[in-house]
């Protein structure tokens, strides 16, 4: 029996003793198979070809994959009280890993991602000034200057205007002057408040 991972989106299977026969993460029409077509890898093969770095990426410590594997994404450990929260997830978890985020207080487990999907407000982030970690739900740009909205980013669908408003509507009570996006190095490090603001005029501009 073994535990599988689809090579593209990152996705984990439970075990068994041969991979699965496809994947409804990459066959959602929001991501895609693989252009050489569907391929898992084992725990152990996933463990053998990368390897879990950890670094400070704006103030936070951040956990990502050398090489790096299928979206490519980081997560972030935030403060909380004698624990940390886990935002957003990688496809890998070594001993190691495990052993360094259980000294820094351990995780609080929650749900999130795709239907229901979340960002995290931490009031006490950007001394003090609040921070948005977004994931994709709102993706820094690659000036870092402004956040946007897709549906699918692989596939470049866009989001439609309700949801965009409604994603504005719910982050406008919250004070944060940084925000942090799903990839190492993709934030926004102060006057974010003012820029996700500007950036939902922008894009409901854009697909008027």
């Amino acid at each position: 029996m073994a535990l599988w991972t689809c090579a593209t989106c990152g996705a984990q299977f439970p075990d068994s003793v041969n991979p699965p026969t496809a994947c409804p993460i990459c066959e959602d029409e929001r991501q895609f198979v693989g252009w050489s077509g569907q391929a898992f890898l084992t725990r152990e093969e996933l463990a053998r070809k990368h390897r879990l770095v950890g670094r400070d990426d704006l103030g936070l410590t951040g956990i990502g994959m050398e090489p790096s594997f299928a979206i490519g994404q980081r997560a972030l450990l935030v403060p909380d009280g004698d624990g940390c929260v886990m935002w957003d997830c990688i496809p890998l978890a070594t001993d190691e890993a495990i052993q360094h985020v259980a000294a820094l207080g351990g995780l609080l487990r929650t749900g999130g991602h795709f239907a229901g999907a979340t960002v995290l407000h931490y009031a006490r982030g950007a001394d003090g000034k609040g921070a948005l970690l977004t994931g994709d739900i709102a993706q820094v740009t690659m000036d870092r200057r402004f956040v946007s909205f897709m549906y699918s980013y692989p596939n470049y669908m866009p989001l439609n205007a309700a949801a965009v408003r409604r994603i504005a509507s719910v982050v406008e009570p919250l004070a944060f002057d940084r925000v942090y996006g799903a990839w190492w190095g993709r934030n926004i490090a102060s006057g974010a408040k003012a820029a996700f603001a500007a950036s939902v005029a922008r894009y409901l501009a854009a697909i008027a």
